[in-house]
């Protein structure tokens, strides 16, 4: 049975890893993805942690695993985890979070040890030379699977003063992940080639380079005289929209003899497939139905129906459920629309002429709009974005009040 590293950095646009544009210089990813498998469209849930989080562990969509949003209702108990499901094959399960991923949530649930960090530390610090001490001199029990879950793009952004230039970066997000890489590469050294390392992003960012240019500036100064503005002008962060800047996210798979090298699959995938990918990839069996559906036939070249990706904005930003955006994205088309609230328009973006998605064809493309919104309704009618139901367990005023006052540290509310 193989160890698994599974690294989630929080905030990790697939830009940022991947594409001829960007700015970043990483190469231990690059080394890393040239000897693995990577999936070049692949589509968070949200753009909001520990919903995205929830997806990954348990391969379904928000509905079903009753985290909604960053605060206020906890995993639902009828949910199998992919920690569970390894701990019931003989694996040791570990977790080493931050942020929002607080074991009030729920999400430490399968885990033997769920170490959860309130202070911001980093790879770069104390706090990972210990971590690679424990991987060094083997304190984990084998077979591991270890969740290691990273803050260093995530605002503030944690630029070491080495990479603080142009040559790292336009901004402070590139020069983050340009900063973390090395870090990556130390800890990627002292695992066994038979290490299963996957690396992926639980959700996108609003870039700093969205405050730099003069319309940027214009549109804020409309802002402040209380006109409707896009807020990709102005914002930066994410949770506040579906675009692809948010939701399209790096997945990497690495593991020789399971996962081919060199490979880039093209096919538009889902958070919600992680689950159910990696447990048939061990050769383990599904628990029971879930969302999302296992890729390993793309991992062995072969092909799979397209399927739609369901997409949904439930941030702090948006203050409330009435400003939530949902969505769904094909390779080609995406429809959003807020389904709580009729004033705000809808939204539909042909993605290979537009992939920037400045030109909402909602007006002009009725059909594509009413046939995409049908498709989204048949997955999230009677669910908590059109009723407010939720399937999650509700947080005591206590674990609210706790999640609150760290929700208020991190900046989200």
């Amino acid at each position: 049975m193989r160890n698994i590293l599974f690294v989630l950095v929080d905030c990790l646009r697939a830009d940022a890893v991947c594409g001829n544009e960007r700015g970043t210089v990483t190469p231990s990813v690059d080394q890393l993805m040239s000897r693995g498998t990577y999936f070049n469209q692949a589509i968070s849930t949200a753009g909001t942690t520990t919903t995205c989080v929830a997806s990954l562990l348990t391969g379904n969509y928000p509905f079903a695993h009753g985290i909604r949003t960053l605060s206020g209702y906890k995993l639902n108990s009828e949910c199998v985890t992919l920690p569970q499901v390894l701990k019931h094959h003989g694996y040791h399960t570990y977790a080493m979070v931050s942020g929002p991923l607080s074991p009030i949530t729920g999400l430490d649930r399968g885990f033997d040890e769920y170490e959860y960090r309130t202070d911001g530390v980093y790879l770069s610090d104390d706090w990972g030379e210990d971590l690679r001490r424990r991987f060094r001199q083997k304190k984990l029990r084998e077979p591991w699977f270890a969740f290691l879950h990273l803050w260093e793009v995530h605002k503030p952004r944690k630029v070491l003063p080495k990479f603080d230039s142009k040559q790292f970066g336009a901004d402070k997000y590139e020069r983050a992940v340009s900063s973390l890489d090395p870090e990556l590469g130390k800890l990627f050294s002292l695992l066994g080639d038979d290490t299963i390392i996957i690396l992926h992003g639980d959700h996108g960012e609003n870039r700093e380079v969205a405050r730099r240019n003069l319309l940027a500036r214009f549109y804020r100064l409309k802002r402040r005289f209380s006109y409707p503005v896009d807020p990709r002008y102005y914002k930066v962060g994410h949770g506040f929209h579906v675009y692809d800047f948010i939701v399209r996210v790096p997945l990497l798979f690495y593991g020789p003899g399971v996962f081919p090298s060199g490979t880039i699959v093209p096919d538009q995938v889902r958070q919600i497939d992680f689950f159910p990918t990696l447990v048939e990839a061990l050769g383990l069996a599904m628990p029971l139905p879930v969302h999302g559906r296992s890729l390993v036939p793309l991992i062995k070249g072969e092909s799979l129906p397209e399927v739609s990706a369901h997409v949904a904005a439930v941030g702090g930003p948006l203050q409330g459920s009435k400003n939530w955006r949902v969505g769904i994205r094909t390779r080609e088309w995406k429809y959003v629309f807020a389904p709580q609230n009729p004033t705000i328009p809808e939204e539909v973006y042909h993605l290979r002429t537009d992939p920037q998605e400045w030109r909402n064809l909602s007006k002009t493309q009725r059909p594509k709009a009413e046939a995409l919104k049908r498709q989204l309704l048949d997955i999230i009618s009677g669910t908590y974005y059109m009723t407010g139901a939720t399937a999650g367990e509700e947080m005591s005023e206590e674990e609210k009040k706790t999640m609150e006052e760290r929700l208020k540290q991190l900046g989200y509310l």
